[in-house]
């Protein structure tokens, strides 16, 4: 039972696909605008996760993954919209699980291949980054803010939110994002 979990909690981590509306996309530059900032080629220089699973309202596991050795670029291009992205990165997740009174912590290496993607990005109504991933092996994609701190530095965060029912047991999961990056003279 533990390993389906922790398995689970990698999978939310990477393939989580709704975004929780709370957010509000914060500038601390305000002067520049997504739409303005992003067009060009960008390297990432940092990601984090980290979420919580629950099952019936109790969390079962916790987890924590950190990315480095970022390889690849991003080039976010106008009329068409398009973005061409050549990620790739090695992770480690530090998985917590809770089960019957215990818990245990299990860390996990792993690489996300550099893999070629090309999307349709936009921006949305709320200033949010739409049709992007910065994993391309994601099946689906959920709506980054993009918080500038510079023309050439940016942080896209996000927050995806699951929940399933089946034969009376509900399992939910929150992740957090978080993707910074900087952009090529």
């Amino acid at each position: 039972m533990k390993k389906i979990l922790m398995i689970f909690a990698v999978s939310t981590v990477l393939f989580s696909c709704s975004k929780d509306d709370k957010d509000t996309n914060q500038q601390p530059n305000s002067s520049l605008t997504p739409q303005s900032v992003l067009p060009g080629e960008w390297k990432m220089t940092d990601t984090h996760q980290e979420g919580t699973t629950k099952m019936n309202g109790l969390v079962v596991n916790s987890f924590v993954t950190t990315g480095s050795n970022f390889k690849g670029t991003v080039l976010f291009e106008e009329n068409p919209n398009k973005a061409t992205a050549n990620f790739g990165y090695d992770f480690k997740s530090v998985v917590t699980t809770h089960f019957g009174g215990q818990t245990s912590s299990q860390t996990f290496n792993d690489v996300i291949p550099q893999t070629p993607a090309v999307s349709t990005w936009s921006i949305n109504s709320k200033g949010q980054l739409e049709g992007f991933n910065s994993d391309p092996s994601a099946a689906t994609t959920t709506p980054f803010d993009v918080v500038i701190h510079s023309p050439t530095q940016i942080t896209l965060k996000a927050t995806a939110n699951t929940s399933q029912s089946q034969q009376g047991t509900t399992i939910e999961s929150e992740v957090k994002f978080e993707v910074s990056m900087e952009k090529l003279p």
